[in-house]
């Protein structure tokens, strides 16, 4: 089965609630059509918002600081932006009763969430200082890839709410865009590779198209830009 359409059954059910609402209000907007073009467009980004927050709260990969964290704007001519903060649910720094080192201002834990703490600290008491050393380098390694897997769980996350959800902004045009821009905060693997910004976007043409079955799934994600500086 293809992991993608798996998770998007996922997002279906955790975002059912969030999406019903969207697509009421909406329906609700394009058929009385009753106020001037911002006002659509600043309701349905505040749809998008909703749908957006809804991902990071059920979300196994990010670790946001409040459940309203997602905040949207539009730039005439560019489109819709959605901005928020976010680390990863593993940080990869902190305090432990025994397994720790100090690492410039982090405490690093050495030991896997599996791992028995008793049997732990006694191999550690029984260590050099070459071996602690060693397992020191060891467990910040398998940190720093379990930190990796998160951010690219993390990214297919917000692909997939652009693709899913992205025709709700039935204000902003064809050829504007509707962008998620994630600025990174704390986690070691982010100081490692020297990231601080995260930009998913895709055209709203694309959007539309993919929501019509006019492309399919594969040939969407292609058109989806990824940046990360």
């Amino acid at each position: 089965m293809n992991p993608m359409t798996t998770a998007r059954n996922r997002w279906t059910l955790r975002l059912a609630g969030a999406a019903t609402v969207a697509l009421l209000v909406g329906a609700l907007v394009d058929s009385a059509d009753a106020g001037p073009r911002n006002r659509k467009l600043d309701r349905q980004i505040r749809i998008m918002e909703r749908v957006i927050d809804d991902m990071l709260v059920e979300s196994p990969n990010w670790l946001v600081q409040s459940s309203h964290e997602c905040r949207g704007s539009y730039d005439e001519g560019e489109g819709a932006v959605f901005t928020f903060d976010a680390d990863l649910v593993h940080k990869g720094h902190f305090r432990s009763s025994k397994w720790k080192w100090w690492g410039g201002d982090h405490f690093f834990i050495f030991g896997d969430d599996d791992d028995d703490e008793e049997e732990d600290d006694d191999d550690y008491d029984r260590m050099s200082r070459s071996e602690r050393r060693e397992a020191r380098k060891k467990m910040e390694q398998r940190s720093l890839r379990k930190q990796e897997r998160l951010y690219k769980r993390g990214k297919t996350e917000i692909v997939e709410v652009i693709m899913d959800y992205g025709d709700l902004l039935t204000a902003v045009p064809d050829g504007e865009w509707i962008e998620i821009e994630v600025y990174l905060d704390d986690a070691d693997y982010f100081y490692e590779n020297d990231l601080r910004r995260l930009v998913v976007k895709a055209k709203m043409s694309d959007v539309r198209a993919f929501a019509d079955e006019k492309i399919d799934e594969k040939t969407m994600v292609e058109r989806v830009q990824v940046e990360e500086s």
